[in-house]
């Protein structure tokens, strides 16, 4: 790899003709793996309702699970068996390393052709919530194409996507010529479509809580403030609590900017707010977050 490129979404996307997830015009092939899955230790602290999103390329399909089918290979024999790219997601878990957890997912050791740094689009209760950013690399021989993305979760986990185009292997089809697609040479499509598959992943839900703000308003009696993930993202439907010791005096849910807004209706004193979102497992309690201490009340 003789250098790295920086990418933002939206800039890479210009170039490379490609549109990211979340800014497409036209709908397309997405598919959602949950992050919080009940018995899935890695992953145990998110939320059920958060879910990794990838987008298919434009000319792709649904195939089979975690694949799609794209336009089929030509050469001077005719028309081929349809191209695909097989798409797979997991998790690390410990002090990130992004480069060395994107390459730990390229298992065929093809010779690296790329490596860029992401922003990975954030969407929480359906809007832009920010992007966080991630790490993608690519490796290539002949038209076989690997490409693998790292991005943080948080909480010490690191989300890893990857995908694979393996058809077909080779530009050269002698004695019938070059393999094509779409009039491009298989290599040089199977990149384009790969690398456009590493733009389109998305993060869809809210991370657990890491930072809530109180705010005392109206002479105390009510406390506004916002609850935040470990990226400065608002955590969306999150269950908020005003607190001293071990008695809650009011309750309420965050909206989709992780806005929330409190009546303080106890006696002035000393308080703190409390944020909680589900974990995986409704067996566990939730993941919570607490402000600084507030006077509020009447």
């Amino acid at each position: 790899m003789t250098r790295r490129l920086v990418y933002l979404l939206a800039a890479a996307a210009a170039l490379l003709g490609l549109v990211p997830a979340g800014l497409a015009a036209t709908s397309a092939v997405k598919d959602h793996v949950q992050v919080g899955v009940p018995g899935a230790n890695d992953t145990a602290d998110f939320s059920p309702n958060l879910y990794i999103a990838l987008t298919a390329p434009p000319d792709y399909r649904p195939l089979v699970k975690r694949t799609w089918a794209g336009p089929p290979v030509v050469n001077n024999r005719g028309v081929g068996d349809d191209t695909s790219i097989s798409w797979d997601v997991g998790y690390v878990v410990g002090k990130p390393n992004l480069l060395e957890d994107a390459r730990s997912a390229l298992l065929d050791n093809y010779p690296l052709v790329q490596g860029a740094t992401i922003l990975v689009p954030h969407f929480v209760a359906g809007r832009r919530a920010g992007t966080i950013s991630g790490e993608f690399l690519i490796s290539q021989l002949d038209a076989r194409v690997e490409a693998a993305g790292a991005f943080p979760l948080g909480r010490g986990v690191v989300a890893v996507v990857s995908f694979v185009a393996l058809n077909p292997a080779n530009d050269n089809a002698a004695p019938f010529g070059t393999n094509t697609v779409k009039d491009k040479p298989a290599s040089t499509w199977n990149r384009e479509q790969v690398q456009a598959a590493i733009l389109g992943v998305a993060l869809e839900g809210s991370l657990p809580p890491a930072r809530v703000t109180a705010t005392p308003a109206a002479g105390g009696s009510l406390v506004l403030g916002n609850v935040l993930d470990a990226f400065g993202h608002p955590v969306a439907a999150a269950t908020v609590r005003l607190v001293r010791g071990a008695k809650t005096f009011a309750t309420g849910k965050t909206d989709g900017a992780g806005h929330y807004s409190l009546h303080a209706r106890g006696r002035r004193a000393t308080y703190r707010v409390v944020a909680s979102l589900p974990r995986a497992s409704r067996f566990q309690p939730p993941v919570s977050a607490v402000s600084k201490p507030i006077r509020a009340g009447r």
